[in-house]
């Protein structure tokens, strides 16, 4: 069957040059691109990984579950089966929660007395919400008209694996996985990550994925992803320089090209938010005693408060 239509996205001009062809397709799920003599097709566009139990979960793809470890350091790998991570070195199992995968061991949340209150508010209050970004195509139309959200995508640019830690409810985990890029968002709140599973399964979403984790002990190999994000997360950990320094050897070694590129659009946004731009994508994250209700929860692409908290950071290995 072929379909005549116009070559873009919604709320986007047609595409006029190769280059606007190749980030339409790639944004989109379209399966195969045709430019003069050359044919590309989406699944040569990255190498999947090998899958570990034949068929692939719908909640991760391949590509991320090789990126894997469980937590605690105890095995080198974990396979999902129904329901749960499984590590086959050890058989030790770590059920998912409320529906979300899960890889949190031994986190004593009363002890431990900063995450533990952060993660108690986010779990009563989620935010932000998606109500006017229900659909992934109102999120991707929300996002490319961001100032922000579309440099950030673009200086990332196609194929990578990235890792956002502190994720909440996963809008920029699902908005990233345009470019054909595959996303690992997590976080500690099982309310937030109910959210970001609830608009990726709901939208038919692969490349995105989600789990609860800590940032003190990430369930993640060493130098298993190109990108690793971290917004609006660090200065509510009990040690922001040993959660900086977790999350750092994440990115694989070696890859410097882009970070200070992507060090210098996270000062002009944190800088046009203070300007009151607001088609900035800023978000100021409440500490637990800062109430904001169900109802005052906004949106997140395109909201725009001001930064009130300790620099984001967004780098590149």
């Amino acid at each position: 069957m072929v379909v005549n239509t116009s070559f873009n996205v919604r709320d986007e001009p047609i595409v006029c040059t190769p280059d606007d062809a190749y980030g339409c397709f790639m944004a989109t799920e379209m399966d195969v691109l045709a430019i003069g003599n050359f044919i590309l097709r989406k699944s040569e566009q990255r190498p999947r990984a090998a899958a570990t139990t034949g068929a692939e979960s719908p909640l991760f793809p391949a590509e991320l579950l090789a990126c894997l470890k469980p937590p605690g350091g105890e095995g080198e790998s974990l396979e999902r089966i129904e329901g749960s991570f499984r590590c086959p070195e050890t058989g030790a199992l770590f059920p998912d929660l409320d529906g979300v995968p899960s890889l949190l061991k031994g986190t004593d949340f009363e002890r431990d007395g900063v995450t533990g209150r952060v993660k108690a508010f986010y779990e009563e209050n989620p935010f932000p919400n998606y109500e006017g970004v229900e659909e992934f195509s109102s999120l991707v139309s929300t996002g490319l008209h961001n100032s922000l959200t579309s440099t950030l995508l673009d200086a990332i640019g196609y194929n990578k694996l990235i890792l956002e830690c502190g994720c909440g409810t996963g809008q920029m985990t699902n908005f990233l996985s345009l470019n054909n890029n595959h996303v690992l968002g997590v976080d500690l709140s099982l309310s937030s990550l109910g959210l970001a599973l609830e608009h990726k399964l709901r939208n038919g979403l692969r490349r995105p994925a989600f789990a609860q984790m800590n940032i003190f002990d990430l369930a993640v190999k060493d130098e298993s992803f190109d990108v690793v994000i971290s917004t609006g997360v660090l200065h509510h950990t009990r040690d922001a320089r040993r959660a900086f320094a977790a999350i750092t050897r994440k990115g694989q070694a070696g890859r410097h090209r882009r970070r200070r590129a992507l060090q210098r659009l996270w000062t002009r946004a944190h800088l046009s938010a203070l300007e009151g731009d607001r088609r900035s994508w800023a978000e100021h994250r409440p500490c637990c005693s800062h109430q904001h209700s169900r109802s005052a929860q906004g949106r997140y692409l395109g909201q725009g408060s001001v930064f009130q908290s300790a620099r984001d950071l967004a780098f590149d290995g």
